[in-house]
């Protein structure tokens, strides 16, 4: 087996984590869009394959010159593609409904980083038990790389492809642990 079989965590310990993780992140809600954000948009406006789940979604370098984005010395053949299909068609469909300065942009940022540090919870328990897992879900949940998964719309396709991800190796674990203990790597 991999650890001990588990016993009831006392519940608060990981709730307490989560609102604290909450909390933590409160300060963007109403920050709206950033300047990748709405580089972003413009490019879903513009783009030679104007279709939000177009893996290859090329905009010209002249696009984003008229813009005032680009430099004069930049090539005319540079090509920026955006290759996020679920949070390209994810950004493009809620353009059109909030504010570029809405709180609902930093908002789904807080939920969708929660799902992925409530999705750590079960694997950091089943690996390295109780006390160890919730250390470990404290400084997971507090770690500065999260600041950019909740104030930056434009990284939100980090937490999309993590959750699954996380929930698929809790899923390993739990198979392995019924087969007798699969060795992880």
């Amino acid at each position: 087996m991999l650890t001990p079989p588990l016993r009831p965590a006392a519940s608060f310990g990981p709730a307490a984590v989560l609102l604290a993780f909450v909390i933590w992140h409160l300060p963007a809600l109403g920050v709206g869009l950033t300047a990748d954000d709405l580089w972003w948009a413009l490019s879903l406006q513009g783009g030679e394959h104007a279709a939000p789940f177009e893996l290859n979604y090329t905009v010209a370098e002249d696009f984003w010159r008229d813009r005032g984005v680009g430099f004069w010395w930049t090539s005319p053949d540079l090509r920026w593609t955006l290759a996020r299909p679920l949070a390209g068609a994810l950004f493009a469909a809620l353009i059109p409904v909030f504010d570029p300065r809405a709180w609902a942009w930093q908002g789904l940022g807080i939920v969708g980083t929660l799902g992925l540090v409530t999705a750590s919870w079960p694997l950091f328990r089943r690996l390295l038990g109780d006390k160890t897992a919730l250390l470990a879900l404290a400084l997971f949940a507090v770690h500065p790389a999260h600041v950019q998964l909740v104030w930056f719309v434009s990284t939100h396709h980090a937490w999309m492809g993590a959750i699954p991800a996380l929930l698929g190796l809790v899923a390993w674990t739990l198979l392995a642990s019924a087969l007798g203990g699969l060795i992880l790597g």
